[in-house]
């Protein structure tokens, strides 16, 4: 059966001496050589085999090394991927929350609404002591009554009624416009890899609103 010949690594640096029996090749002791070696020549072979060990060790550590670094690599890939959909979930959930769902804009309260009909001046049903008077335009909260930041909102796109949401479709657009730009700040300090993940968890609402149209 053929054999590999051996190399000085894999024999460590030691003098090779006959085979045995099963056809493998021994190496000579250290001992042997100390007695028939001249001690200039011995300690040159020591030198040699300190040098081949010192590398053998050194080529392991490097193999242990890169294997530690590449388990790592790996292991931070993982967290990566799961930071980018922590990350995901909460700009998901903000988005829909605080920027597609309108609210009473009071702190404390927060009630949300889905629409209203009549005067955009608004009250806020959940509000108490005293309750929420707030515009339909912005969301401003008025205090105790909205009328006279209606008529003069500086939100209000010119030409509309003076406290109705007329025309609707103007209102509607206005508020279109509205949420795609807080949603494009939002989006703005995600990274991208994250607004990937909302974009495409959250395609429906957006077009809607026609986020990434204009």
């Amino acid at each position: 059966r053929h054999r590999a010949p051996a190399t000085p690594t894999a024999r460590r640096g030691r003098v090779p001496g006959c085979r045995a029996a099963d056809g493998a090749r021994t190496s000579y002791p250290d001992a042997l050589l100390a007695l028939r070696l001249p001690g200039d020549a011995f300690n040159a072979y020591l030198t040699s085999r300190l040098q081949l060990e010192e590398a053998r060790l050194a080529s392991e550590v490097d193999g242990r090394v890169r294997r530690q670094v590449q388990a790592e690599l790996a292991r931070l890939a993982e967290f990566e991927d799961d930071r980018d959909g922590r990350e995901a979930d909460a700009l998901q959930r903000h988005i829909v929350d605080e920027i597609l769902t309108l609210k009473c804009p009071r702190e404390g309260c927060r009630q949300a609404y889905d629409d209203f009909e009549g005067c955009a001046a608004l009250v806020c049903s959940r509000c108490r002591d005293p309750p929420c008077h707030f515009c339909g335009w912005c969301l401003h909260d008025c205090g105790r009554d909205a009328h006279a930041h209606v008529r003069t909102c500086p939100h209000k796109p010119a030409g509309t009624d003076a406290y109705y949401p007329r025309p609707r479709a103007v209102f509607d657009d206005h508020w279109k416009r509205r949420k795609a730009a807080r949603i494009a700040e939002a989006m703005e300090a995600a990274r991208p890899a994250v607004r990937a993940r909302v974009c495409r968890a959250l395609r429906v609402q957006l077009d809607e609103v026609g986020y990434g149209a204009q």
